[in-house]
């Protein structure tokens, strides 16, 4: 099989918050643009990642917070297990994420985030359902209680197409680290958006 290519269009709701800031929430809604690959290497091991752009639609700005844009890629390599349910296989694997932020200001309390992470997913040609778990941390310095999970689904909206139909996807993700000042930082992101392969 050979390589495939996809694109990426998503619309993501970002929320906030930091303790040195007594519970002020930040909220920004953004568009976001990217791509995607996916290359098989052996019968049951593949590679997926992908890279994608937010450019920031609105916001509650104040004297804390600005709009920014947001850049994250990830990396993943899944294996195909012979486990399934309902015929639907059953996937797991590792992968690495980036997390920038294009902010002048500092308040945000990070820059940039690295994650590791672990990876479930039920997946055929129809839909696709998963869970991720890993330790996140700035500048490599990773500690158990800085996390991300997240969840994702999709459907493809032409199954006869199989894998280069368009599919309609939603991804959720909480992040929670310290930073080196004790400072702690949770956000959540939420977005629903349209991929198609080809």
């Amino acid at each position: 099989m050979r390589r495939k290519k996809q694109v990426i269009s998503h619309f993501n709701n970002f929320v906030l918050e930091q303790s040195f800031l007594d519970g002020q929430r930040f909220t920004q809604q953004g568009l976001a643009l990217g791509v995607g690959i996916y290359a098989p290497i052996f019968i049951d091991l593949e590679i997926q990642g992908s890279a994608e752009y937010t450019i920031p639609v609105s916001a509650n700005e104040d004297n804390s917070f600005e709009k920014s844009p947001l850049f994250k890629a990830e990396q993943w390599l899944l294996y195909t297990s012979p486990i399934s349910v309902s015929g639907v296989p059953f996937k797991f694997g590792v992968g690495a994420y980036y997390l920038s932020m294009f902010a002048s200001n500092r308040d945000f309390g990070f820059n940039s985030l690295l994650g590791f992470q672990v990876k479930g997913l039920f997946e055929n040609e129809s839909f696709w359902s998963g869970f991720r778990y890993g330790p996140t941390g700035q500048d490599l310095n990773f500690k158990l209680e800085n996390r991300e999970i997240g969840i994702d689904i999709g459907v493809r909206l032409n199954p006869n197409k199989k894998f280069e139909s368009w599919s309609i996807f939603a991804d959720y993700s909480d992040t929670s680290f310290i930073s080196p000042a004790k400072n702690k930082t949770k956000f959540q992101i939420f977005s629903l958006g349209l991929r198609k392969q080809f």
